[in-house]
C-alpha cells in the first residue's frame, strides 16, 4: 500500500468556492507533469493552468511537497481548484483514468503520515478528534493531543522506566559487591514517583470525558411544574409539548447546548408522581433511571415540594430551583421561569460551576484506550512496589514488570505494532485525510 500513489478530494463534496485535491506517493509529480508545463518550486503555492491533451481542466493553485517535507512524508501534490461540480468531476475523471494511481481509502493520508513517522498514534487520534470537534473545549483538547502534549509526557515516563529497568538489569547481571547499595532504593523511589504521577493523570480522565462526550443534566419535577417549558426556552423553539394536562411528557427529550465550550445535554423527563396509568408509570420509571444516570439533576419545585419527595438517588451537587418564579411569590429557593427566562442564566452558571468543580477540564488522556494503558502501567508498577518492599527481592520479577510497563507506554504512543487499534481509528476518518 505504501508504494501506491493515491488521490482524493480533501474538502467536503458539493459546491464551494475552493476544492482541494491531494495526491501522495512516488508518482505524484509524474501525474502533475501530465497537466502542467513546469512543476512549481517545492512548497511554493503557484498559479498554474491545468490541461490534459485538448481539455482545459481549470486554473489552480498548485503546491508540491518533496519527500520528507509533506504531511504524509511522501512526495505529495495539492491542487486548489474552483469548487464547482463540473470542475471537481473533471479532475476526478482525469485522476481515475491513470495507471499507478488510485482513490485513497478513508484516513489513508494520515495513516501514511503515521507509517512514515510524521505523526505518532496519539497525534493521529488528536487529528481525528479535531476534525470531529464541535465546541471550543473539544477543539482545545484535540489540539493539545495533536501538538504532542501527551506524547511528550510519555517520553518522560518512559525515560524514568528505562532508567529503573537498567538498574534492575545491573542487579541481575552483576554480583552484589559490584552493585551500589542504594540501587533498590533508587528503583523504589522512581517507581513510587511515577505511580503518583500516573494516578493524577488517570484522575484527569473524567474531565476529558466530559469534554468529549458531554455533561448530562436531568430536569426533574412533578407534572406541570414547567420542565418542558424550560427545555423549550433553552432550545429557543417548541421542542417539547407544553400542556396543562398532567403526564403529557412520557418519553425523554434531549437538548444539546454548547456552554462555555463544553457540550451539555439536558433531558426533559416525565413528571414524577404516583399514577395508575400504565404508560405514564413506564415514563416515570424511565425518568428516575435517567436521572440517576446523569452527572447532575436540576429539580424544579413547587413552593410546597421538597427534594425528599422524589425517590431518586442524587448527589450534593444537585440543584434546586423554584419553578414558574415569574408568577410566584418570593421563596427561599432561587427561582427559574421557562416562560420568561428569569433565572435561567443563573441556573446555567451554577451548572458550569458543578462540572468545573467535578472536572477541571485539563486531562491529558482523552479516551478509553489511553485510560486502559495507564491502568495497565499502574498495575505493573504496583507489582514492582510490592516486590521491592519484600525482605528478599526477586529482581527478575521487578525487571519483567518494568518491561511490561514500557510496552504499555509504547502501545499508547504507537511505537510498536498496534494493528488491532489502527483499523478502528482510521475507519472514522474521511476520504482525503
Amino acid at each position: 500500500m505504501i508504494n501506491d500513489t493515491v488521490f482524493a478530494l480533501s474538502t467536503a463534496p458539493g459546491k464551494s468556492g475552493i476544492a482541494v485535491f491531494r495526491v501522495s506517493g512516488p508518482n505524484s509529480f509524474s501525474v502533475l507533469r501530465m497537466v502542467v508545463d513546469t512543476l512549481p518550486k517545492h512548497r511554493v503555492a503557484t498559479l498554474r493552468n491545468l490541461r490534459y491533451k485538448n481539455d482545459f481542466l481549470d486554473q489552480a493553485i498548485v503546491i508540491c511537497f518533496e519527500q520528507g517535507s509533506s504531511f504524509t512524508g511522501e512526495e505529495m501534490v495539492e491542487l486548489h481548484v474552483h469548487g464547482g461540480h463540473a470542475v471537481i468531476q473533471g479532475i476526478l475523471d482525469f485522476f481515475s483514468g491513470k495507471a499507478k494511481l488510485r482513490l485513497a481509502k478513508p484516513g489513508e493520508f494520515t495513516r501514511r503520515a503515521l507509517e512514515n513517522g510524521k505523526l505518532d498514534l496519539l497525534k493521529v487520534e488528536g487529528l481525528s478528534y479535531l476534525i470531529d470537534s464541535e465546541t471550543k473545549m473539544q477543539k482545545k483538547q484535540s489540539l493539545r493531543l495533536l501538538s504532542g502534549s501527551l506524547s511528550s509526557e510519555i517520553e518522560v515516563w518512559k525515560t524514568a522506566l528505562i532508567r529503573a529497568l537498567s538498574l534492575a538489569e545491573v542487579m541481575i547481571d552483576f554480583s552484589d559487591e559490584d552493585v551500589p547499595s542504594d540501587t533498590i532504593s533508587e528503583i523504589r523511589e522512581s517507581t513510587n514517583s511515577l505511580v503518583k504521577t500516573l494516578s493524577v493523570t488517570l484522575q484527569g480522565y473524567n474531565s476529558a470525558e466530559i469534554i468529549r462526550n458531554g455533561f448530562q443534566v436531568a430536569i426533574i419535577g412533578k407534572p406541570n411544574v414547567g420542565k418542558s417549558s424550560l427545555l423549550n426556552y433553552l432550545c429557543g423553539k417548541e421542542k417539547a409539548i407544553v400542556s396543562n394536562i398532567p403526564g403529557t411528557t412520557r418519553d425523554i427529550l434531549e437538548l444539546k447546548l454548547d456552554i462555555n465550550g463544553v457540550p451539555v445535554y439536558f433531558y426533559d423527563t416525565a413528571g414524577i408522581r404516583e399514577t395508575s396509568d400504565p404508560v405514564e408509570v413506564l415514563g416515570v420509571d424511565l425518568a428516575k433511571k435517567k436521572a440517576e444516570q446523569c452527572a447532575l439533576r436540576v429539580f424544579l419545585l413547587n413552593p410546597e415540594d421538597k427534594r425528599s419527595d422524589f425517590d431518586i438517588k442524587g448527589s450534593s451537587n444537585d440543584l434546586l430551583f423554584l419553578s414558574k418564579c415569574d408568577i410566584r411569590k418570593k421563596h427561599s429557593l432561587k427561582g427559574v421561569s421557562g416562560k420568561t427566562g428569569e433565572g435561567v442564566s443563573e441556573m446555567l452558571k451554577k451548572i458550569c460551576q458543578v462540572y468545573e468543580k467535578e472536572a477541571p477540564l485539563d486531562g491529558l488522556i482523552v479516551n478509553e484506550r489511553h485510560k486502559q494503558a495507564i491502568i495497565n502501567t499502574l498495575a505493573c508498577l504496583t507489582n514492582v512496589s510490592k516486590e521491592l518492599n519484600k525482605t528478599t527481592v526477586r529482581i527478575e520479577l521487578v525487571a519483567e514488570e518494568l518491561r511490561s510497563s514500557i510496552t504499555e507506554m509504547d502501545l499508547l504512543s504507537g511505537r510498536i505494532n498496534v494493528e488491532r487499534v489502527l483499523d478502528n481509528i482510521f475507519l472514522n476518518f474521511c476520504i482525503g485525510k
